[in-house]
């Protein structure tokens, strides 16, 4: 039984489009987060190598990190509808 709090799940298609938010920069010897404005634009040719999560975003993870080098992790997530508590 689903949570009366869960959303449907989450296809590929309806990530296409534009998606705007914060994206925060993690460095191993800084402690804060840099935090700044981004938009993204999401076409059916970055929709490969995307993890699609139930809720409504997605994750972009490497298929490999290394110590020696800095790698990217992207996760986005649409808004909770309106009266949800997060």
């Amino acid at each position: 039984m689903r949570p009366t709090n869960e959303c449907t799940s989450t296809s590929a298609d309806q990530l296409l489009g534009s998606w705007q938010g914060q994206a925060s920069t993690v460095i191993a010897y800084w402690p804060e987060p840099e935090i700044s404005d981004c938009q993204l634009e999401l076409g059916a040719a970055e929709l490969e190598g995307l993890v699609v999560q139930p809720d409504g975003g997605f994750a972009r993870l490497p298929e490999r990190v290394s110590h020696r080098e800095a790698f990217v992790l992207e996760g986005v997530w649409l808004p909770p509808p309106a009266g949800w508590s997060i």
